[in-house]
């Protein structure tokens, strides 16, 4: 793996970060919080609903590569493009 590929590998890990780690916070919170359930059983509630969600995600990503890979973006991207998404889209 070369030095492009694997930072373009940290900053998509550091993306997921940033754009999860609060989230399920937020929920977990929520349920606990409110008294609806306890902490352990809303922190499982979390941790399965998350794990749902990435898969769903990941099936997602995977029909949206095929769409754009078929034609409608004709210009291949590059690893520079890509890092600036990645780097836009976490800050």
């Amino acid at each position: 793996m070369n030095v492009v590929s694997l930072a373009l590998l940290i900053l998509t890990l550091a993306l997921a970060a940033a754009n999860g780690a609060n989230d399920v916070a937020k929920g977990v919170a929520t349920l606990a919080g409110a008294g609806v359930t306890r902490y352990h059983t809303a922190i499982l509630w979390g941790a399965s609903t998350t794990l749902i969600g990435s898969l769903l995600s990941l099936s997602i990503a995977g029909r949206l590569t095929q769409l754009f890979s078929a034609g409608i973006v004709t210009a291949p991207p590059t690893l520079a493009f890509a890092a600036a998404v990645l780097v836009g889209a976490i800050a």
